[in-house]
């Protein structure tokens, strides 16, 4: 949030690209991103899927609700901030993956940032 001008951040995590229920929460999200604007709040998506595959399922997500993702979509890969937040179950991921991200690895989580840079999930 270093350098934006807004009040604040709402960051979920969704754990799968190109699922049924990921793809309407997604879409739903961005059908609520005018609100988020009027009260000046940035809405970011994240999973450890790659950023291609965001962008391809995109496309899917708007057909299927009519709203396409209108806001950045985080391809967290390397596990940087699944690891860092309660989005990542840890001790499944050393246990099985040495490290790489797996399929369904996140959880269904949200983060509100303050503009003080405060976060609760």
């Amino acid at each position: 949030m270093s350098g934006w001008a807004i009040a604040g951040a709402c960051i979920f995590s969704h754990p799968k690209d190109f699922t049924p229920v990921c793809t309407t929460e997604l879409g739903y999200m961005a059908s609520l991103k005018p609100e988020f604007e009027k009260r000046n709040v940035k809405v970011m998506g994240l999973s450890v899927d790659p950023v291609e595959n965001h962008a391809k399922w995109s496309v899917d997500i708007g057909e299927a609700t009519g709203h396409a993702p209108n806001y950045p979509m985080i391809g967290d890969t390397d596990l940087a901030i699944s690891s860092s937040t309660t989005c990542c179950r840890l001790e499944r991921a050393k246990a099985r993956t040495e490290g790489r991200a797996i399929d369904n690895m996140t959880v269904r989580n949200v983060f509100v940032v303050a503009p003080t840079k405060r976060s609760s999930s």
